[in-house]
């Protein structure tokens, strides 16, 4: 159905179903803005039993990357730890966008279950990788002010900073 309302309406009633021969459908509709946070909720309803599925679509790199970081906003819903384990994979995932949703959804987790993700290696390593990323980031700031010709450059790069030191607190806990 063209309206979206209508959409959105049947989104939630899928939900509730929770049968899993409607998670494609429902992932399919994931990619229109408006509709991805009624099928993030409507996934998270499914409770556990979605954890493979997401987890397999979480895999699949061949999947557009607002579905598969709508996978990391599900399983941060569910935030049991199984849930962490199957985000832990993909803390180092090739896609920037992925490792972000990544690390929000542990930190979401992480603070429902404390101490959850307390010495987990993979999160040492993807602290190392975006420490490393920061710096990237602000030795290109620093070539750019000396030639002062770059402002929109600069900016992004300064908005892409800050990004990352979210994301470094964020694994910090």
């Amino acid at each position: 159905d063209p309206d979206v309302k209508v959409r959105q309406q049947a989104i939630v009633a899928a939900g509730h179903l929770s049968n899993l021969e409607l998670v494609d459908p429902l992932l399919k509709e994931a990619v229109h803005a408006r509709l991805a946070g009624t099928v993030a909720s409507a996934l998270a309803e499914f409770g556990t039993k979605i954890e493979a599925p997401i987890a397999a679509v979480l895999d699949d790199v061949e999947r557009p990357t607002a579905v598969r970081t709508l996978c990391c906003r599900v399983l941060a819903k569910i935030g049991d730890r199984h849930c962490s384990e199957i985000l832990l994979r993909h803390v180092r995932d090739q896609s920037r966008q992925v490792r972000y949703a990544v690390i929000n959804a542990l930190s979401h987790i992480g603070h429902r279950l404390p101490g959850l993700l307390t010495k987990e290696p993979s999160i040492e390593v993807a602290l190392r990788d975006e420490g490393a990323y920061w710096y990237e980031l602000l030795a290109r700031r620093l070539d750019l002010k000396v030639g002062g010709e770059a402002i929109l450059l600069e900016d992004a790069l300064a908005h892409r900073q800050r990004v990352s030191s979210q994301q470094i607190l964020r694994l910090l806990g």
